[in-house]
């Protein structure tokens, strides 16, 4: 299922190993779906996306949550289940609008 326009950007179920950098210019996003891809790493750019509510990077083989995604402060939904994520930084605390996480099926043993 993908979908593209301003808000929106869906492609999931794919064989993606990073995020698109077109992405990055798009300062209306709202919506980032790219779960179940092969995505190894969320690039320090995903802190400019400064309008996102929803950001979907579940069942791909993410290790590290940048601090980066600090700066995501309308963010709602933060999926990164099913990855290889150890370690939660604590500046994910700042996301003051977080209203769904979910880090399940990982490797973390602390959350902050």
């Amino acid at each position: 299922n993908n979908k593209k326009n301003n808000k929106v950007y869906r492609n999931c179920n794919n064989f993606l190993s990073c995020i698109p950098p077109q992405i990055f210019s798009n300062n209306e996003l709202e919506i980032l779906d790219l779960d179940d891809n092969s995505i190894t790493f969320i690039p320090i750019e995903i802190g400019t996306l400064i309008n996102l509510k929803e950001l979907y990077l579940d069942r791909n083989q993410i290790q590290i949550i940048p601090i980066d995604i600090s700066n995501l402060l309308n963010l709602e939904i933060l999926d990164l289940s099913w990855n290889i994520i150890s370690y939660v930084p604590k500046e994910i605390q700042s996301l003051i609008n977080l209203k769904e996480l979910n880090l399940s099926c990982n490797y973390i043993i602390t959350i902050p």
